[in-house]
């Protein structure tokens, strides 16, 4: 309220003030209502100084209320509430809660039935048991036929206890004893009330879970169905890659495929017919007959399947020198040294075997040809670019 003079704010300020003054009495804590009260009243001293300073927001408050009286209802009010805290508070302060009584009763609202109600706590714990019988009558009268209420409760209490201070004990014990089942009832249905609240409480708590519940299994479902088809686009992607690798690879081999069968073998007519033809030029030549009988001898008794085949086993059988050997090999066999000769008719074989032979094992072509698989493997691979597997897949 500081700086700003304004009735709205003012009287939103009381009704806040009243509400916390509410929550307190509940606590008994009515040290702490003293200067809330006393708040209360100060901000309408100010106001009434000068009242023409407010402004007239007319959002709260109806422009055409009554003003004086406006600020006397609220001014009876924080009376009664620092009598009540002045009368109840540990020690109580009699004098005080005099003071500010009188001066509740000095207004038009402290002497009105609802000011005279709300002073009550004050006027008994004063023993102004005049002052309780008169106002709980009338309470009884504004309250025709409701006696299961806490405010018929409270006048209960307050009679009990006028009845005890007039010597009335009989009176006294019975309205007690109503007082006391009728708490017990109210209790009863406050417990009541609060168990119906917790389990409407409880249900929509419940029901809250259930939708967070279904909300995170359809996120869940909706990551992993995104998971899936990521993985599915993956593995599509990957398949399409390996499909193409594949088709490339394939493609790769069969023109080396065709490539390697284009190639004129050294048993071919032709070849044969130059050999023959090519050393009549020079009558230095070796004899082209003689490497003749050896090639055919080591095609045709298959002496290239021996793994273990020497330069010296065709030496001795021909009954040739080695210096012979090599002349021969050298004009006939394209310049290759012996065991390069020997692996080029067992690669020529290889081939063959691959392509007209599919019930045999690569082991047993190996085998067939006088190599080891892994040397089969090798030759194989440095020669035409491609496995003995490979070329029989394609060929």
């Amino acid at each position: 309220l500081k700086g700003h003079k304004s009735l709205d704010k003012l009287d939103a300020f009381i009704v806040c003030t009243k509400r916390k003054i509410a929550l307190l009495e509940s606590e008994n804590d009515f040290e702490a209502i003293i200067p809330l009260a006393q708040s209360i009243l100060s901000e309408l001293d100010r106001y009434e100084l000068d009242p023409d300073s407010y402004a007239e927001d007319s959002y709260r408050i109806p422009s055409n209320t009554n003003r004086q009286r406006w600020a006397d209802w609220y001014r009876a009010q924080a009376l009664c509430y620092a009598a009540n805290a002045f009368a109840q508070k540990k020690p109580s302060d009699p004098d005080s809660t005099k003071y500010y009584i009188n001066r509740c009763r000095a207004l038009e609202y402290g002497r009105s039935f609802s000011g005279r109600w709300l002073a009550l706590p004050a006027a008994a714990a004063l023993g102004d048991w005049d002052e309780v019988t008169a106002v709980t009558d009338m309470a009884v009268a504004h309250m025709p036929g409701d006696t299961s209420s806490r405010d018929y409760a409270r006048v209960l209490l307050y009679r009990a206890q006028a009845a005890k201070a007039k010597g009335r004990t009989a009176d006294a014990y019975k309205l007690m004893t109503k007082y006391s089942g009728l708490q017990a009832d109210l209790q009863a249905e406050m417990m009541k009330s609060r168990a119906i609240d917790m389990v409407a409480h409880y249900k929509i708590r419940a029901h809250e879970l259930e939708l967070q519940k279904a909300r995170n299994k359809a996120r869940t479902n909706w990551t992993l169905m995104m998971s899936i088809l990521i993985i599915f686009l993956i593995s599509a992607a990957f398949s399409i890659w390996f499909r193409i690798q594949r088709l490339s690879i394939a493609q790769k081999n069969k023109t080396l495929v065709r490539m390697i069968d284009g190639i004129r073998e050294p048993d071919d007519p032709e070849d044969e017919d130059e050999a023959e033809s090519e050393p009549s030029d020079n009558g230095s030549n070796p004899d082209p007959e003689l490497f003749s009988r050896i090639d055919e001898a080591i095609k045709s008794e298959k002496l290239y399947s021996n793994k273990f085949l020497q330069r010296q086993d065709i030496i001795d059988r021909f009954g040739i020198n080695r210096h012979a050997l090599n002349a021969l090999l050298n004009c006939y066999a394209d310049g290759h040294s012996f065991p390069a000769y020997i692996n080029s008719i067992r690669m020529q074989e290889a081939l063959r075997l691959l392509k007209t032979e599919p019930g045999m094992s690569i082991s047993e072509v190996a085998a067939a040809v006088g190599f080891s698989p892994a040397n089969l493997r090798e030759q194989f691979k440095r020669s035409y670019g491609m496995t003995p597997a490979e070329y029989r897949q394609n060929a």
